[in-house]
């Protein structure tokens, strides 16, 4: 964790987290909740309260490595390597839903927070566009589009808009981003 001050350029280190026993692989923030993710699956959600930093839960991992982590109103989504995407509880860690969202590893994930909108990538060469519904303490999800970009792994993708009406995707071994925009 770093301290960035109001004014001048000086960034201080201001502590260390320790929690994970294998390598992380993502971090997602939202607010004052930020969510970890390492390689065996695991997830540990953080909450900052008056500077403090403290841990709410640790979720544990299937044993795929989880390399996309988002935190959207209270709960943490994971974008596994078995091709998953996970929703939990942030604060209780219980799984709310699981997906079987790609054929391959999923190598990155955004959320368009003012639509709900969520957008993955993975090896097998799709984007998907899921919508999520979150109401109380239960989530609904449901596959909005699919785009096949052909002869391309997947490795990037980013909304370029809080309302998800258009994105970008990137993929392995390519120096090309791809815009996608909504008809």
């Amino acid at each position: 964790m770093f301290k960035v001050p109001q004014q001048g350029t000086n960034v201080i280190l201001r502590e260390t987290l320790r929690c994970h026993d294998y390598p992380i692989t993502a971090i997602g923030t939202e607010g004052n909740v930020m969510a970890s993710a390492d390689d065996s699956g695991c997830i540990t959600v953080w909450e900052t309260i008056q500077d403090q930093v403290g841990r709410v839960s640790k979720i544990n991992g299937g044993g795929s490595s989880c390399c996309s982590v988002v935190v959207y109103k209270q709960t943490v989504i994971g974008g596994y390597g078995s091709g998953h995407i996970r929703i939990f509880d942030a604060f209780k860690g219980t799984m709310m839903v699981e997906i079987c969202a790609h054929a391959r590893w999923i190598h990155a994930m955004d959320l368009a927070p003012s639509t709900g909108l969520l957008i993955s990538t993975s090896e097998d060469c799709f984007v998907r566009v899921w919508s999520l519904l979150k109401k109380e303490d239960d989530i609904h999800i449901m596959l909005e589009h699919t785009e096949h970009v052909a002869d391309t792994q997947l490795t990037g993708v980013q909304f370029l808009d809080s309302a998800g009406q258009s994105f970008c995707v990137s993929g392995y071994d390519s120096n090309v981003v791809v815009q996608f925009t909504k008809a």
